[in-house]
């Protein structure tokens, strides 16, 4: 039995072997074959191979040519396309990247890179400035910036001359926000991809999306700048100590709302564990508006004798119900809410889309001719935020004009905002019937 059915235009197909599109790179290790499958790629043709599965070759899976999301344009298999590392439930070997190396999958300015093992494991690495002073949270658009590092280095001596250059590094960076939310993602995508089919429609609560954060961070699946996380990282459980060695540490935990003004903050973490956190008074007002029991929360801490006390301002993240999505912001939240009751099948995109200009929209839904692009304007009063969502709609609108997207927004400055985005959502659903 082939291994492989390729389905080309029209009735013509034609029979493979993985040999076909898996082969040896230059170094050794085994990459797909990009001519094959840039010659497959046929967005009007949805189901383009069927694959024999290497665990059950009596079962055959239908697979999408999927292109690399992020960095130089390649091409591999993958069974979900609109979550290029998420297989759907149905798939009898959910990780087919594992018969490979995969070439690491690198964000924008090299800030974060996600790879995968030689067991078909994804892996993050962040690099980040942890304990520097004056440090900016994540924004919502603004997640890489560039340090620029000055070295000098000998080149070389010419008679009693010496001739030296100076190298100008960039090395860029995620903001202390951004390492919390690659973890998030690492995790998440453990958590989905490890999911008994009999517990797919269970809730996925904060404190399960915790413990798996906590999994993946004993297995030394995130790193931040080449070095284990676990060793500065932790996560309130019974079985680690509550006072740890060391000075300098990050603590993780969800927000369980007991909090006094300018005195102490408590992390929950597993198992009825929770930890103590003095507050400096100049950090008391950044605790406001954060939402009991679903806020995942991350502090940078000292230790002061016999407590743990805070040194940056902390990063808080809002997990949605019923899955625990990360969303940035209540109204995001509210939002969220709706497009789960209309039973859309959401994306929520964490990295900025090349394919959309290097924004990165609150939410894509599918299921439609195109994809419907999905923006939230929660702030209110904010003149500079304003300038920035003209910038977006204008060109959100324009692609729309072109008939590459949908475009649907929510705009909290407006009275009827909330109104006029779930009608606009209701409109797409009946015009696609």
């Amino acid at each position: 039995m082939p291994e492989l059915i390729y389905h080309y235009s029209g009735n013509r197909i034609q029979y493979g072997n993985y040999s076909d599109i898996i082969v040896p790179s230059e170094r050794g290790k085994k990459v797909w074959n990009q001519q094959v499958l840039r010659k497959l790629v046929e967005p009007e043709r949805p189901w383009l191979v069927e694959c024999c599965c290497q665990t059950n070759p009596s079962k055959r899976v239908s697979m999408h040519v999927v292109e690399r999301p992020i960095g130089k344009r390649r091409y591999y298999l993958a069974n979900n396309p609109n979550s290029p590392y998420q297989h759907t439930s149905d798939c009898p070997k959910k990780q087919l990247e594992s018969v490979v190396s995969l070439p690491p999958i690198l964000s924008k300015n090299d800030a974060v890179r996600w790879s995968v093992n030689e067991n078909g494991e994804m892996q993050v690495d962040v690099h980040v400035s942890l304990f520097a002073g004056g440090l900016r949270e994540m924004t919502e658009d603004d997640v890489v910036s560039d340090n620029v590092e000055m070295n000098e280095s000998r080149i070389g001596v010419r008679g009693n001359k010496e001739e030296a250059e100076r190298r100008r590094t960039v090395r860029s960076q995620v903001e202390f926000g951004g390492l919390i939310r690659e973890w998030y993602l690492i995790a998440r995508h453990c958590l989905l991809e490890n999911r008994p089919a009999s517990d797919i429609s269970t809730p996925i609560t904060p404190a399960l999306i915790l413990g798996v954060m906590l999994k993946t961070l004993l297995e030394g699946k995130i790193t931040a700048n080449g070095k284990e996380l676990r060793s500065i990282a932790h996560i309130p459980h019974p079985s680690v100590k509550r006072h740890i060695e060391g000075t300098r540490k990050i603590l993780l935990g969800i927000y369980d709302g007991n909090f006094e003004s300018g005195k102490f903050v408590k992390l929950r973490g597993l198992k009825s564990a929770s930890w103590r956190i003095d507050i400096p008074e100049q950090f008391a007002k950044s605790f406001v508006g954060y939402s009991v029991g679903k806020t995942l929360t991350a502090v940078r801490v000292i230790r002061k004798g016999d407590h743990w006390r805070l040194t940056h301002a902390p990063f808080g993240a809002l997990l949605a119900q019923p899955d625990a999505m990360w969303v940035e912001s209540k109204i995001e939240e509210q939002a969220y809410a709706f497009l789960k009751k209309m039973s859309w099948t959401i994306e929520k995109p964490y990295h900025k889309r090349d394919d959309l200009g290097g924004l990165r929209p609150d939410f894509v839904l599918h299921g439609l001719d195109r994809d419907v692009v999905v923006e939230i304007y929660g702030r209110v009063g904010d003149e500079k935020y304003n300038a920035h969502k003209e910038a977006k709609r204008e060109f959100y609108r324009a692609l729309q004009r072109e008939g590459l997207i949908h475009y649907v927004e929510w705009d909290a400055e407006e009275k009827d905002g909330q109104v006029r985005f779930l009608h606009s959502l209701q409109e797409l659903k009946r015009k696609s019937n």
